[in-house]
């Protein structure tokens, strides 16, 4: 049977893209998929590759985005998958007018969310929860808070399934060809503490560079090194980037890459990393929600030994490996945990044993 998916895709510089085209490229060993692009710029084109199909459709930004759907969706698909981001659908009325041209053109409708909000944001959040749990024959979430909050909403629990992100496997290259590889001044034969990612105003990413100065007086020769592209989803991540990007350059042992990492420099990056940590800040009133980190996953993919702050987005990791979690926003405690994480080798090998063995369960294949 066909699976037509509704997502957006890559070139696009996007977590949901990323997904998608990791998802698709171990389903298309058993079926053939197709997938209708949503695309936010003029890369997307048109390709085939064996029982892979992207149709690149509409651009989200364009008001009434959904009407475009009605132009290369057979009569009837046998099945419709829709990988749901707020972040790239958005909350007005558009999810809900998507979501009912699709319900038309299928007998299957399955929508994976991969952002579930509270229903502390009532109003418009919940109603587009809602009318999907109507819609939908199956709703997916990657985790049980996920899962549950749909379910307090009013979602029936026949409806909801729990199906964890999936983890790609990451071969570790020798250190010193790794270094090489990377060419970056500084770095090479010195402890490296690593945070990559999206670079926005939930992450904690001045509490990290204040956190590695008190790091740099009890561990020595180690590098921080911060990897990745601004995104800006509001209008607070435009000042917070530019602040992250000048105290990067102005503090001294932090090496920056201002870029949208692929896997090859994902590989190299995670290879000479001894430790990645994932600052996140605790969300403010109003922006309550559920998700789950593929950046965070892209680690465990490498095995390594990860500090992660105690919210949401870093449950999996608090629950396999709470030792090395630390209070959003506290940076003596999470300097306390990078010092641990980079120099306690029982601690480093326990999380590195739970962390392999969850990559197991959770790996693409």
């Amino acid at each position: 049977m066909r699976v037509t998916y509704v997502t957006r895709f890559s070139p696009a510089h996007c977590g949901i893209a990323e997904y998608a085209r990791y998802l698709t490229s171990e389903l298309i060993k058993f079926r053939q998929v197709d997938v209708i692009c949503v695309y936010g710029n003029a890369e997307a084109k048109a390709t085939r590759h064996g029982k892979l199909r992207v149709i690149p459709v509409f651009n989200e930004k364009i008001e009434g985005y959904y009407r475009e759907l009605e132009k290369v969706l057979r009569s009837k698909e046998p099945l419709i998958h829709v990988q749901f981001e707020y972040g790239v659908f958005h909350a007005d009325e558009c999810p809900l007018k998507l979501v009912e041209v699709l319900r038309e053109k299928t007998d299957k409708l399955v929508i994976t969310m991969h952002s579930v909000s509270h229903f502390k944001r009532g109003g418009k959040w919940v109603e587009i929860q809602s009318f999907f749990g109507e819609q939908a024959d199956a709703i997916i979430v990657h985790n049980m808070m996920q899962a549950f909050e749909l379910i307090v909403q009013g979602v029936s629990p026949k409806k909801v399934h729990v199906i964890p992100h999936g983890t790609k496997v990451f071969r570790v290259l020798p250190r010193e060809e790794a270094f090489r590889a990377l060419k970056l001044e500084g770095i090479e034969g010195k402890r490296v503490i690593l945070f990559m990612g999206f670079i926005r105003s939930d992450k904690g990413l001045i509490e990290l560079m204040e956190a590695f100065e008190v790091v740099k007086k009890e561990v020595r020769d180690v590098k921080l090194v911060i990897a990745g592209k601004e995104q800006f989803l509001t209008s607070q991540d435009v000042d917070y980037a530019r602040v992250v990007l000048r105290r990067a350059k102005e503090t001294e042992g932090v090496t920056l890459i201002n870029e949208y990492l692929n896997d090859e420099k994902i590989e190299l990056l995670l290879s000479v990393a001894d430790v990645v940590v994932f600052p996140y800040r605790l969300f403010k009133p109003g922006e309550e929600y559920y998700s789950v980190s593929g950046a965070l996953h892209l680690a465990m993919g490498a095995g390594k030994v990860i500090v992660a702050s105690k919210v949401p987005k870093m449950a999996e990791y608090y629950e396999l490996v709470p030792e090395l979690t630390y209070t959003p926003g506290d940076t003596d405690e999470l300097a306390e945990k990078t010092v641990k994480a980079l120099t306690d080798g029982e601690l480093r090998e326990l999380a590195m044993r739970r962390v392999l063995k969850y990559r197991e369960e959770t790996r693409w294949e």
